[in-house]
């Protein structure tokens, strides 16, 4: 008599299949992000060609808006896991953007200041990262810490020692 293979055994890990649906919205919450991502941009530009509101005002409202967007990220946390992650991931960029359009395109600060508070954002997404278990919060931060030397267009007016003593800060 032939001797039959022994039943795979299923593991002690509970796989549950990702579906189409969750998927697809995955997606199409990443595809939103960036459109309000690319919205924040446009008021920026709009902003600084029109006047229609001070630079002080456009920055404001960029920050408040990655706040918001952080603050739900987290609110909804418990109940959409995914999409809050999509959420403060969001809003962390959206604050490197006001970091940006303070230093670069308004010139509201020095870009000492303005490296200061690219140090506090990526603080603040590796602090979300570690609480929230959250590794997309991590990859954001370091992306945006060490680009923000870069975007924060240093022109060699201000010496070399303030960015790479920034890079060598985010490197510890």
């Amino acid at each position: 008599q032939p001797v039959q293979p022994a039943p795979a055994t299923t593991s002690s890990v509970n796989t549950k299949p990702i579906s189409g649906e969750e998927t697809t919205g995955r997606l199409l919450g990443k595809i939103g992000m960036f459109a309000v991502f690319i919205g924040i941009v446009f008021l920026i530009k709009y902003g600084y060609d029109q006047g229609a509101i001070s630079d002080g005002g456009i920055v404001a409202i960029v920050a408040l808006a990655g706040v918001i967007c952080l603050a739900l990220g987290k609110f909804l946390k418990s109940k959409y896991e995914l999409y809050a992650q999509v959420l403060m991931g969001g809003g962390i960029g959206i604050l490197y953007l006001a970091v940006f359009s303070m230093v670069s395109v308004f010139h509201l600060v020095p870009v000492s200041m303005g490296l200061v508070c690219a140090i506090i954002v990526t603080a603040l997404s590796v602090v979300i990262s570690l609480i929230d278990d959250a590794p997309l919060m991590a990859i954001i931060g370091v992306i945006g810490g060490f680009l923000s030397p870069f975007v924060l267009a240093f022109s060699g007016q201000e010496g070399y020692l303030l960015p790479f003593s920034y890079i060598l800060f985010i490197d510890v």
